[in-house]
C-alpha cells in the first residue's frame, strides 16, 4: 500500500434494538437511586454499517433494517463515491458472512480497485 492508498475498517452492528421501558422511572430521592421498571417495549431493530478512513478520521455510515448480501453491496458503493475516482481502496472487514457471500464476491470482481482484508473469525466475536 503507498502512502496515498486509503485503507478504511469496515464495521457493522447487527440487531441494534430501539428499547423503551414500559413505565417512567421514579426519580431519585435522598439515599436511593433512580428506579426503572425491569421490562422493555421493543420496537425493532437495526444494523448499522459504517466505515472509518484511517488517514482522514471520515466515519462514513448507513443504518439498514437488516445485514444481508443484498445491503451490502449498495453500502460499498455508497463508500466508493465518497473516494477519489481511480484510488485503491484496502478494506479490512469483519468475517461476518454477509462480507464473504457470492453477491458481494461479483460486486468485488467488478470493483478492481477495492481490495478486502478479513480478520480471523474469532477476532469477529465480542
Amino acid at each position: 500500500m503507498s502512502a496515498r492508498t486509503p485503507a478504511v475498517r469496515g464495521s457493522t452492528r447487527t440487531r441494534i434494538r430501539a428499547q423503551r421501558r414500559t413505565q417512567t422511572s421514579l426519580p431519585m430521592t435522598p439515599g436511593h437511586p433512580e428506579t426503572g421498571a425491569h421490562d422493555c417495549r421493543r420496537n425493532g431493530a437495526a444494523c448499522l454499517m459504517a466505515v472509518l478512513d484511517v488517514a482522514t478520521g471520515k466515519v462514513t455510515g448507513r443504518m439498514a433494517g437488516r445485514h444481508r448480501s443484498e445491503e451490502f453491496p449498495p453500502f460499498l458503493d455508497h463508500v466508493a463515491e465518497g473516494t477519489a475516482p481511480g484510488t485503491q481502496v484496502h478494506a479490512i472487514l469483519d468475517s461476518v458472512s454477509s462480507h464473504k457471500s457470492v453477491e458481494v464476491g461479483e460486486w468485488l470482481k467488478n470493483s478492481a480497485r477495492w481490495t478486502f482484508h478479513s480478520t480471523p473469525t474469532p477476532a469477529s466475536r465480542g
